[in-house]
């Protein structure tokens, strides 16, 4: 009984660090504020000035990363450089299931979301997305959206002007 309790709490413990976010060093230094599992980083040497918020998973190769610029459309950034052999699958929390042709998310390494689900990101819990990049099985991946809406509140603060 006691190895199964220290084996689960090993586990908890394992499953969770996969999660934190670790940002690089060039989003560290040009980082404005922190909010929750979401960083405002501006822009250095852009004309005119603009922050924009992401989640950095920088010592997880296969991890999707969640951006919005000012324009509060939402993207992911991926590393898979050889494509991706199905559709994107989204939903925030429990809501409505949203695709991403495979064809598109193989012409870009940055894919946009829909601009209605910015709302249900504000007020969401979580991100569910599900692909399987070229070479992979398939990927399940969840995002936490703890601290997203006053990030994105952020991004209209004079600091980011």
């Amino acid at each position: 009984m006691f190895r199964l309790i220290i084996s689960a709490v090993l586990l908890m413990v394992g499953s969770s660090s996969i999660n934190a976010q670790v940002w690089s060093e060039w989003e560290t230094k040009n980082s404005v504020a922190k909010f929750g599992s979401f960083m405002v980083i501006k822009q250095p040497g852009s004309n005119p000035s603009f922050c924009y918020i992401k989640q950095s998973y920088e010592d997880v190769p296969g991890k999707m990363e969640l951006t919005v610029k000012v324009d509060e459309i939402p993207y992911l950034t991926h590393p898979f450089y050889r494509g991706m052999n199905s559709d994107l699958i989204y939903q925030v929390d429990d809501g409505p299931v949203r695709f991403i042709k495979a064809s598109v998310l193989n012409s870009r390494r940055a894919i946009s979301l829909d601009k209605s689900v910015t709302k249900e990101l504000v007020s969401g819990r979580r991100l569910k997305l599900r692909h399987t990049p070229e070479g992979y099985r398939n990927m399940e991946q969840v995002l936490p959206l703890n601290g997203f809406k006053a990030a994105l509140r952020n991004l209209g603060s004079n600091t980011c002007k």
